[in-house]
Order: C-alpha cells, then structure tokens, then sequence
C-alpha cells in the first residue's frame, strides 16, 4: 500500500509538471494565478497553453471524465492532441473539432461498447492588445467582466462525445 501511495505522489508530480505551464502563463501575462484542487490525488483537469506570437494565445482549461488514473491519462491524451494541432489561425471552434475527431479516431477501435472519453473544456484564444477574445467550449460556460457582467454559453455535450458537434 505504500507503494502505491508512493507511485501515486509521483504521478501527481508528473501530472501536475506535464499540465500546468504555470510559467508559460506568467511569462504571456504577466501578473497572473492558476487554482488547481483536484478531487483525488491524479485528476481529468488540465491546462493546456500556447503562445501564438507577441500578443495572441491559446489557453485551454478541461476536465475529464473520471477521476483518478483514468481521468490524468485522458487529459493527458487531450492535451497531446491540442499539441499536435500545429495550424496556428485556427479558431478555437475548429480546435475542438479536431481534438474531437482525433479522440474519436482514437478510442473507437478501443473503446468498450458504452464507455465515452469525454472532456468538458473551454478553450480561449486571447490577443492581450486588442483586447479580443474568442471563445468555443463543451459543457463549459465562459464569464466575462467588462464592467458589465456576461455569460458566453457553450455546446452541452463534452469533446469526445457521441454528441458534440462543432
């Protein structure tokens, strides 16, 4: 058992060094936190960022379905996919589309017969001089505080589900 706890404390290391980027955040941002209180001590939520140029981001925030070791290697998995998506101008509707069909590929030829391989995310692309903001999620709503506050909703299903579309 103390092992397993140990296995356990190291994975979380590795999870939480393989999904944060903290500092990949800060150095685009300035000025910045991220909270992360994971239910158990491996967990389906991530952070997943990329630096476009100068002023323009992507930063994407999920949770996968499950907790655990199967929730920290699917996020680990959707992670890998925003990874490969190499075509800078997409938007972020377009991303979630292709991590979607990249998750479907992927699972289908190993799936069990009713299990999904779902995340729940929000996904921003943010250019931080023109104060622009565009936004695509699944499950995830986004709120917004420019003096007045607003919700931006999203697609009800999760990436990765039998139902999501783009």
């Amino acid at each position: 058992l103390r092992r397993l706890q140990q296995n356990l404390e190291a994975a979380k290391v590795i999870q939480k060094n393989l999904s944060e980027r903290r500092d990949l955040i800060r150095d685009f941002f300035g000025e910045s936190f991220v909270v992360n209180r994971p239910l158990q001590v491996l967990s389906g939520d991530y952070i997943w960022f990329r630096k476009l140029d100068e002023n323009t981001a992507l930063i994407c925030l999920g949770d996968c379905v499950g907790h655990g070791v199967a929730g920290s290697l699917l996020a680990n998995l959707y992670s890998q996919f925003l990874d490969e998506i190499t075509e800078d101008e997409l938007s972020p509707e377009k991303i979630l589309s292709q991590v979607d069909q990249k998750m479907k590929s992927h699972m289908d030829s190993q799936s069990q017969k009713g299990l999904e391989y779902t995340c729940e995310a929000g996904l921003l692309k943010i250019n931080k001089h023109s104060r622009e903001v565009q936004f695509a999620g699944s499950n995830t709503e986004l709120i917004l505080n420019d003096g007045d506050v607003s919700m931006v909703k999203s697609e009800r299903f999760g990436v990765g589900s039998s139902h999501f579309q783009e």
